[in-house]
């Protein structure tokens, strides 16, 4: 590969980095964080009901925080099935906590 080339190639390396940096930027702005999310908040998300938001912030007091989004399977009323429909619409980090 001549000088050229690298150089091309690396542009396109960095590029992509840019891009993969941005997309994941808007992903997770458009994320609510169960962690500091209000029961109204909470309530946004699809098949989240009024008592189901409630048990994810009892539960949330009782053990601090979720450490990912997958604990949420243990909340009354959550379970694995309705945990997949709203995971791409919620997150743990502090860092996604914008919506």
């Amino acid at each position: 590969m001549c000088a050229k080339q690298k150089q091309v190639h690396l542009e396109n390396i960095r590029n992509l980095l840019i891009l993969h940096f941005i997309i994941q930027t808007v992903l997770q702005i458009d994320q609510l964080n169960v962690n500091t999310a209000s029961e109204e908040e909470l309530m946004t998300l699809p098949g989240i009901t009024r008592t189901i938001a409630q048990n994810i912030v009892e539960y949330r007091q009782a053990i601090g925080r979720f450490k990912k989004v997958e604990d949420l399977a243990v909340v009354s009323g959550v379970g694995a099935e309705k945990l997949d429909i709203i995971k791409p619409e919620i997150c743990v980090s502090r860092r996604r906590n914008v919506r």
